[in-house]
């Protein structure tokens, strides 16, 4: 049976299966979650606005609990998560205002990339296990290959966003 993660409007996540929609935990002060992912440890991750920590939810005992603070030495360069993606046990986040990509794993957060445009809104992982985003204000998609640790740009959009990939 497949699982899928969803959430509303107050902050609550919900697991989507056969059986149902059954509300798995709300989490303290989002006003919206705008990005999940699982991570290949069964986590679930969510960011949410307001916020510059990513949450772990462990599935199954229900509970959230923050994930580490990204840029702590800069916290204006992260105001807000906006994409999500996981490579096996490490999680990926977008972020704004200022487009970079942090790499989430043992507990810490390390600065993948800069994509020097203002956020990064999109991102998916193919089945290579590169990681591409997108992003706003240039419209630009990038491709991230974790095993070398290098991005490379592929292609830039007219508009001035990338929304989904």
């Amino acid at each position: 049976m497949r699982t899928s993660w969803l959430s509303d409007h107050g902050g609550a996540i919900y697991k989507v299966d056969g059986a149902g929609a059954k509300k798995l935990v709300a989490l303290d002060g989002a006003i919206a979650v705008v990005a999940l992912a699982q991570t290949g440890d069964g986590a679930v991750w969510a960011a949410t606005m307001p916020g510059a920590k990513p949450w772990r939810i462990d599935v199954a005992a229900g509970k959230a609990s923050p994930g580490p603070a990204l840029s702590a030495d800069k916290p204006k360069d992260v105001e807000t998560i906006w994409s999500l993606a996981a490579v096996g046990n490490t999680l990926y986040a977008g972020t704004g205002p200022k487009g970079k990509l942090f790499a989430i794993s043992g507990g810490g957060a390390k600065l993948a990339f800069d994509s020097e445009d203002k956020r990064i809104t999109a991102m998916t992982v193919t089945a290579d296990g590169n990681v591409w985003f997108g992003t706003s204000e240039r419209a630009l998609v990038f491709r991230f290959d974790p095993k070398t640790g290098k991005a490379r740009a592929m292609a830039d959009f007219a508009g001035n966003e990338v929304s989904a990939l």
